[in-house]
C-alpha cells in the first residue's frame, strides 16, 4: 500500500472544463480566495507556492472560507511519502499539514502525472490542446500511474521528474463526475 502525504493545498474553481488536474493551467485557480487566504486569513504558501496552514485553526478557517464559496473547491495535492521525504530534505522543511488535515470529508478525485516542480501534468501535455475532458487515473491504476510516470521521465525529460500527485477536494457537490 502506498501512503502519500499532502504537500499543499490550493483553492480552484468548480466544474473545471477540461477535467481534474493538479495543473494550475489546466483546472483554474480561485486567484480571488487565494489572495484572501493569505491576506484576511494569514495563512503562508510553502516552497511549491500552495496554502500551508500551520495549524488546526487555520486549516478549520480555510475549510469555511471555502465552503461558504459556491463556485471554489479546497484541492489536497499530495505525493507519495519517498517524494514527500525528498521534498521535506531538498527544501529544509520540519513539518507538514496540520494531522487534522484527514479528518475533514475529501473526495478522491484521481492521480495525475506532474513534474515535480510546477505541478504540470504530463496528461494534459501529451494531449491535444482542445477543451475535451481527461482523466486522470482512478484508484485501481495506482501501479499503472507510477508506470506511466517513469515513462513521463524519458519522454519529456526537460520535466523530469514526473510524480504520481494524488488529487482529493472539499466542497464539491456529490453529482460531479
Amino acid at each position: 500500500m502506498t501512503t502519500f502525504n499532502c504537500i499543499g493545498l490550493d483553492i480552484r474553481k468548480k466544474n473545471p472544463e477540461q477535467g481534474f488536474s493538479a495543473d494550475a493551467t489546466v483546472w483554474e485557480m480561485h486567484e480571488e480566495l487565494y489572495d484572501r487566504a493569505q491576506g484576511d486569513l494569514g495563512i503562508n504558501q510553502n516552497f511549491k507556492q500552495l496554502l500551508q496552514p500551520e495549524n488546526a485553526a487555520e486549516l478549520s478557517r480555510l475549510y469555511k472560507l471555502v465552503t461558504s464559496t459556491p463556485d471554489a473547491v479546497l484541492v489536497s495535492l499530495d505525493v507519495s511519502f519517498p517524494v514527500f521525504e525528498a521534498f521535506m530534505k531538498v527544501h529544509w522543511l520540519s513539518s507538514s499539514l496540520p494531522p487534522e488535515l484527514d479528518e475533514y470529508p475529501w473526495r478522491f478525485l484521481g492521480y495525475d502525472i506532474c513534474d515535480a516542480d510546477g505541478f504540470f501534468s504530463y496528461i494534459f501535455m501529451t494531449h491535444d490542446k482542445d477543451k475535451t475532458r481527461k482523466t486522470l487515473f482512478d484508484e485501481d491504476r495506482l501501479t499503472e500511474a507510477f508506470s506511466v510516470a517513469e515513462a513521463a521521465n524519458l519522454y519529456i525529460p526537460s520535466h523530469a521528474p514526473f510524480v504520481v500527485t494524488r488529487l482529493r477536494g472539499l466542497n464539491l457537490e456529490t453529482d460531479m463526475p
